[in-house]
Order: C-alpha cells, then sequence, then structure tokens
C-alpha cells in the first residue's frame, strides 16, 4: 500500500509549505537579532513600532495583490526594507524616570549594598515603557571606585 505520494498539480494549487520562510517568520528572525544587538549596547529597542510598520506594509502589499489577483499571492508580499537604527536611537525616545534600584544578589555575594541604575523610556508617539537596567559589573566597578576614593 502506498499512502505516501507526492500532490498533483491541482492539489498543488493552494498548497502552502511548511518549510517555505514566510516574511513573518523572516522579519521575526531580523527582529529579534537587531533587538539582542541593540540590548547588548545598553539601549531600548521599540519591538512594537517595527512590528506596527512592517505589518502596515505588509497588510499594504496583501491589499494590492488582493486587487490585482482577487486572492492575496504570497509571490507579491516582499519584506520591507526596515531602517532598524530607528527603533534603538536614543533620540527617538522620551527619558520619563531615571531611578537607583538595589540588587538583591549583587549585594548578597559581596555583602554591601550594590545599586544598579534604572532608566524608564517610552518611544515617542507610542505608550510603552522600556526599562533599561545598568550592568551588574558596571556598577561593581562604580561602586569599588567609589569606596576606594573614600578610603583615600
Amino acid at each position: 500500500m502506498n499512502i505516501i505520494r507526492p500532490q498533483t498539480e491541482k492539489e498543488k494549487g493552494d498548497f502552502t509549505s511548511l518549510y517555505l520562510e514566510l516574511p513573518e517568520i523572516k522579519f521575526k528572525k531580523e527582529l529579534v537579532k537587531q533587538a539582542n544587538l541593540a540590548q547588548s549596547k545598553g539601549l531600548p529597542f521599540a519591538e512594537k513600532a517595527a512590528q506596527d510598520e512592517f505589518n502596515e506594509a505588509i497588510q499594504t502589499q496583501a491589499r494590492d495583490s488582493l486587487k490585482k489577483h482577487g486572492k492575496v499571492d504570497i509571490k507579491d508580499i516582499k519584506i520591507p526594507n526596515i531602517d532598524w537604527a530607528k527603533y534603538s536611537d536614543l533620540k527617538n525616545f522620551t527619558l520619563t524616570k531615571t531611578k537607583k534600584v538595589r540588587d538583591k544578589y549583587l549585594s548578597n555575594v559581596h555583602r554591601r549594598p550594590i545599586f544598579l541604575e534604572s532608566k524608564e523610556y517610552k518611544f515617542k508617539g507610542y505608550g510603552n515603557i522600556y526599562r533599561m537596567m545598568e550592568d551588574g559589573y558596571e556598577a561593581l566597578e562604580k561602586h569599588f571606585k567609589k569606596e576606594s576614593n573614600l578610603r583615600k
């Protein structure tokens, strides 16, 4: 009995391969990559704004494809060129709050209070808040440098 067989051309008409790289999947991979890159530099990254821009571009292409073919043809949809830098550029953010936060783990390990600088940003045009914390090792360096200056 031969259960597994290749599809005929008629069956392949509306067939979508699971292995095909869809524009949304490609975009999300790049979005994660860019968000991690910005985070490693200590910058906020407006993922929601990037996702909205992508969705608007895809919807426009899908509408055009629907007008042209009567259905949305995946071949007509291309990944839009996105300027990733603007989503992590501090010019596009407003600093809403800065405060010092005690790091429980570092304070317990070093048996003295270690404070990290926390900054809250808002991407202009959106209500989302992005919190960025200072790196723990940088906070330790500052603390020990401050402590050594006090001893002198």
